[in-house]
């Protein structure tokens, strides 16, 4: 477990409201403290949240609150970018798309806020999470994680899948599991997770963007939280955030306060000020960028298969590492990616997750990676990756595919 630390900039105020239910507001209220102090010139803004109209309170809250207060003078009419979709999923390159709208000249910050919702009825003497009453008719809220945890077949729900089985934790099987996660309790701690994992993959994609030399914020700051829908005014519970900055050699360092990713770990109390959250690792820690997850994904795949190369094996290496170092061999893209293929071939799921640990593929790939490494995976699946990295490779400058080869030949030769 990685030793506590303190977060790069000062967050008290967002520190003090984890896991705790409030008015709608107050986090971000919290928020705009926590970013005026930065004293950035210009400030992107990101709103994630579910297609549920529900969360239309809660996309008006972010506008009045956050918005309004952290844009220039002349642009206080500006939205946030905005995403909405089943389940509040962070897209792929929406952080640097809403960086690349707002940022100028001077000092920048970025702020992603991630919604993921819950209905709750407070009729009884304690609540009851996962339903909201439309028009008198009893709905599931948050219908997208409603239908994830029923098993249904749907192309978000395959994707939201791949994110819940992440680092080898099954996270639905323990939320379905009523000896461990209590079935009321099961659609609350759902949105947790979700809003928590959906922040990992902001973090993933934002980090990456910047540390790759492409215009990224001096300061990022990723929230998310619960909204929790019911009939008078909505709450929302703080999950965790994500806080960095650019150190001096240009990488953003980035650190987690919040609660965990797994069902396991969260303790759960509802009081008459409403519902808290905790977990006994909620503290600020450093957070595992880009490369650490490429890498990670590897490192523990080998700690449950350990890698045993035969005569062959080793012979076949030795050979594809030689031919990399030869000046005279002409390193043509073709001859790159049947170079990656070969290497596939000869050892599929090793060389592959050696490969993306190396920089193969785009980072968006790692949940999937993380689900291959721990066994749930066919090998069709697998071997499409294959020829997708060895295609990345192939459009790749020469000097920097060779060089990705062989940092996986080194990784691999190393491991057995």
């Amino acid at each position: 477990m990685p030793k506590p630390t303190a977060p790069p900039f000062d967050t008290t105020e967002l520190e003090a409201l984890v896991g705790r239910e409030g008015r709608l507001g107050g986090i971000g209220r919290a928020k705009v403290t926590v970013v005026r102090r930065l004293g950035a010139q210009h400030v992107s803004t990101l709103h994630v949240t579910c297609s549920d109209g529900l969360e239309k309170k809660a996309t008006k809250s972010y506008v009045d609150t956050v918005v309004r207060d952290l844009t220039n003078a002349g642009e206080r009419d500006w939205a946030p970018l905005r995403t909405a979709n089943l389940g509040a999923r962070y897209e792929w390159a929406s952080g640097p798309v809403a960086f690349s709208h707002f940022r100028g000249e001077g000092s920048s910050a970025a702020l992603i806020k991630i919604n993921t919702h819950v209905g709750v009825d407070r009729s009884a003497s304690q609540p009851t999470f996962g339903f909201f009453d439309r028009g008198g008719r009893r709905s599931a809220t948050c219908g997208a994680l409603s239908m994830l945890l029923g098993g249904h077949d749907e192309p978000f729900i395959h994707e939201l899948e791949e994110l819940f089985g992440s680092g080898g934790i099954d996270r639905l099987a323990l939320l379905r599991d009523p000896a461990v996660t209590p079935p009321d309790l099961a659609p609350l701690f759902a949105a947790v997770l979700q809003g928590r994992l959906q922040a990992r993959r902001a973090l993933l994609d934002n980090v990456e963007t910047a540390n790759d030399g492409l215009p990224g914020p001096d300061h990022l700051l990723i929230v998310a939280s619960v909204t929790i829908n019911q009939k008078q005014s909505d709450h929302e519970l703080l999950i965790g955030f994500y806080a960095g900055e650019r150190n001096p050699q240009g990488r953003l360092v980035m650190t987690w306060c919040g609660l965990p990713d797994d069902p396991r770990e969260l303790h759960y109390e509802c009081h008459h000020h409403g519902v808290h959250i905790s977990a006994a690792d909620q503290g600020t820690r450093p957070a595992r960028g880009a490369f650490d997850h490429r890498s990670l994904i590897a490192d523990r795949y080998h700690e449950r298969e350990p890698l045993s190369l035969n005569d062959q094996a080793t012979a076949a290496l030795d050979d594809l590492h030689q031919k990399l170092n030869d000046p005279a061999h002409p390193w043509t893209g073709l001859a790159i990616k049947g170079s990656a293929l070969a290497l596939g071939e000869l050892l599929p799921i090793p060389a592959l997750l050696a490969l993306f640990a190396g920089g193969a593929l785009e980072v968006n790939h790692a949940f999937k990676l993380s689900r291959i490494a721990h066994g749930h995976a066919k090998p069709h699946e697998v071997d499409a990756l294959l020829h997708d990295a060895a295609d990345d490779l192939a459009t790749s400058k020469p000097e920097e595919a060779r060089a990705t080869l062989e940092a996986a030949i080194t990784r691999l030769r190393g491991i057995a």
